[in-house]
């Protein structure tokens, strides 16, 4: 009998949740328009405090989009990260907009030292690129639960004992990381 997949779940533990939130660096930061259509953007961010943290040039349409409406979505996915492939999580949440210099400094020191860990004069440069006047910080707070996925049931279902099989699995999908 043919197992129906559409009625699984596979929903991401807490605790991955959060290991996916730490070790990602990009995401896709959504919004509405102004005539209600939604729009996406992949940027690189910093999760701490439960929130997630992003800058942004201030002049960005963007920017009036949230101050319009607050309403955002941030997808976080796996690839990329030491978790591989498969592992999602999508955040609803308000965004507000940020013009503390000190949470700007803080967000481009941290966000630099996460993205070049191994190389200081990168990372310096980057810092006084993102220390402008003219950037802000978004702060995204969750409003809801999450929406979470994570495939490894399924590649475990599709699988069944076969090891080989499961290997196979595991390597396509992570191959597709690389």
């Amino acid at each position: 009998m043919t197992e129906n997949f559409e009625l699984l779940r596979t929903h991401l533990d807490p605790a991955t949740e959060q290991e996916l939130l730490a070790l990602q660096t990009e995401c896709t930061f959504c919004w509405s328009t102004k005539d209600g259509s939604p729009m996406g953007v992949t940027v690189t961010f910093v999760y701490y405090d439960g929130r997630l943290w992003f800058t942004v040039p201030s002049d960005r349409p963007r920017i009036a989009a949230i101050k319009r409406d607050p309403r955002v979505a941030v997808i976080v996915a796996s690839p990329g990260t030491q978790l591989g492939y498969g592992k999602t999580t999508t955040i609803r949440g308000t965004c507000r907009v940020v013009t503390d210099e000190d949470r700007k400094r803080w967000l481009s020191s941290t966000l630099t030292e996460r993205l070049f860990p191994d190389n200081e004069a990168v990372r310096e440069k980057a810092t006084l690129m993102l220390d402008s006047t003219d950037r802000v910080v978004l702060e995204v707070t969750p409003t809801k639960s999450n929406v979470t996925h994570d495939i490894s049931d399924l590649v475990q279902r599709w699988a069944g004992d076969d090891a080989e099989a499961r290997r196979l699995l595991a390597r396509g999908m992570s191959a597709r990381t690389a």
